[in-house]
């Protein structure tokens, strides 16, 4: 004997559309959950990554900063180091000059000046470096630009009287006879025709 189909009651569809209703709510939450942690996972790395890249910059930046500082060091002490020689030999060739003179102060001035500068030098930063040595030359434009110059041209001068006044002493020494220290005048006697010689 064949039993009747059950009836579908009105109770069991509210029920069973519930239990739907339930599970594709937790399946859209589970999906907004996971889709928030590959989010924030996402951003963890992207922040991660942009710290450390930061992070290399900065050290890129400090040492390319570093290499600055050394290059402007050497060059400092390289500039110094010029300037204390070109005021030692500008001292050494006013002092060739009467003391008082000139020529003698204005390489005496310079020279202290240039030695200041090169000491002003080492201890500045390098962006003070040119405006220091624009303010020297505005300051000394004759010693500066000048200066040196000058005490140059004097010097050639004074070598190249030295220089004339050895080779006339060097002539006037040759009609000496240099054994016996006396003139060489037997040469010139030779020399007179005789016709000019009175006649005894």
């Amino acid at each position: 004997m064949t039993k009747p189909a059950s009836k579908t009651t009105g109770t069991d569809t509210d029920s069973m559309a519930s239990k739907a209703g339930q599970s594709a709510t937790e399946i859209s939450d589970q999906a907004k959950d996971a889709t928030k942690s590959t989010a924030d996972a996402a951003k963890s790395e992207m922040n991660s990554a942009g710290n450390q890249a930061r992070e290399a910059l900065d050290e890129a930046s400090v040492a390319a900063k570093r290499k600055a500082q050394e290059k402007a060091d050497e060059a400092k002490a390289h500039v110094a180091n010029s300037a204390d020689r070109t005021a030692s030999q500008i001292r050494d060739a006013g002092g060739a000059f009467e003391p008082g003179s000139l020529i003698n102060e204005a390489a005496q001035r310079l020279a202290d000046n240039l030695a200041e500068a090169a000491s002003a030098v080492r201890t500045a930063d390098l962006r003070t470096v040119q405006n220091d040595l624009s303010a020297f030359a505005r300051r000394n434009p004759f010693l500066f630009f000048g200066g040196a110059a000058a005490l140059g041209f004097a010097a050639a001068r004074m070598m190249k009287a030295s220089d004339r006044g050895h080779h006339a002493l060097t002539d006037d020494t040759d009609d000496f006879d240099t054994t016996h220290g006396q003139p060489d005048y037997a040469g010139s006697r030779a020399d007179v025709p005789t016709r000019n010689r009175t006649q005894i």
